[in-house]
């Protein structure tokens, strides 16, 4: 049991330090996916007032 205690303990730190670049990753390319969208529509809104 003292075994178990002492691996789970060893195993939390590295499994939060492998899930954390997964995680920032995700979080970077949903922020840039974001931006993406948010400029795309701010560039195209003159161009629809121009046609209009």
């Amino acid at each position: 049991m003292m075994l178990w205690a002492a691996l789970t303990q060893l195993a939390l730190p590295l499994m939060s330090l492998l899930l954390l670049p997964v995680v920032s990753f995700a979080v970077c390319a949903s922020c840039v996916s974001w931006f993406e969208r948010r400029y795309h529509s701010e560039e195209v809104k003159p161009n629809r007032m121009t046609l209009n």
